[in-house]
């Protein structure tokens, strides 16, 4: 069922702009065909089209309820600037997961480094991937996505977690031996393409953050975060 994220779930609800358009040009829907809106914060509804006009779609509905497809324990996600546009598909597979933030730090061994003037205009472009993964993979939560942190900054911001680590290529700790039973909430940090330094890594470790193994192998910047979410999920039974 076709999905849409609207800042209130109140009924008749009104969608306009690209929305709109979408209702109506592109999936051809008409008065009485049925479709989901979301809150973005987990909350959905079922509900019918009542009238369509030129670029505006009002619709109605009279039950709200929690989203089922948002996973149980909040994952924030970490992540060094890539270079190139890896964090394109780090941001879309990440929300298709069930990532509730993804916030992008500048550490080291970072390639890439936005211009200040550049920022903005690139998060922004992130912040539309997530929401538009998210309608297309049916969740009922919008990830937020933002940046830039320092490391020390991301650290303190991690530590408001349950649970807290970033993945290392040198740490020889099992992934599975750093996660409780249960947790309501987990930061994870993963590198760019050049990892983390030794002096970041003792910065990380002095704040309380473990380091953590994720194999024998050493997983690209793209996959490292893609592959942690789904251990992740597994681990607590979300999947």
């Amino acid at each position: 069922m076709p999905r849409f994220f609207i800042e209130r779930l109140e009924s008749p609800a009104v969608l306009t702009g690209e929305d709109a358009a979408h209702i109506q040009k592109s999936l051809r829907m008409r008065e009485g065909d049925a479709l989901t809106l979301c809150d973005g914060r987990g909350k959905e509804a079922d509900a019918a089209i009542a009238s369509c006009a030129p670029g505006m779609v009002t619709c109605t509905f009279s039950q709200v309820r929690p989203s089922l497809s948002e996973p149980a324990v909040r994952l924030s996600l970490f992540q060094a600037w890539p270079k190139g546009d890896k964090a394109d598909w780090i941001v879309q597979k990440a929300t298709e997961l069930g990532v509730s933030e993804i916030r992008f730090l500048l550490t080291e061994f970072c390639v890439a480094r936005p211009k200040p003037q550049d920022m903005e205009r690139k998060l922004a472009r992130l912040q539309k991937i997530a929401n538009e993964a998210a309608k297309q993979c049916g969740r009922g939560a919008l990830p937020a996505v933002s940046g830039f942190l320092t490391l020390r900054e991301a650290a303190g911001e991690m530590k408001r977690s349950e649970t807290a680590l970033f993945f290392y290529e040198r740490s020889t700790s099992p992934l599975n031996g750093l996660l409780p039973a249960k947790t309501a909430s987990l930061s994870y940090l993963v590198g760019s393409e050049g990892g983390f330094s030794e002096a970041e890594a003792r910065l990380l470790e002095g704040a309380g953050i473990p380091a953590a193994s994720l194999g024998r192998r050493v997983l690209r910047c793209e996959t490292a975060p893609i592959a942690a979410a789904a251990a992740f999920l597994y681990h607590f039974g979300e999947v």
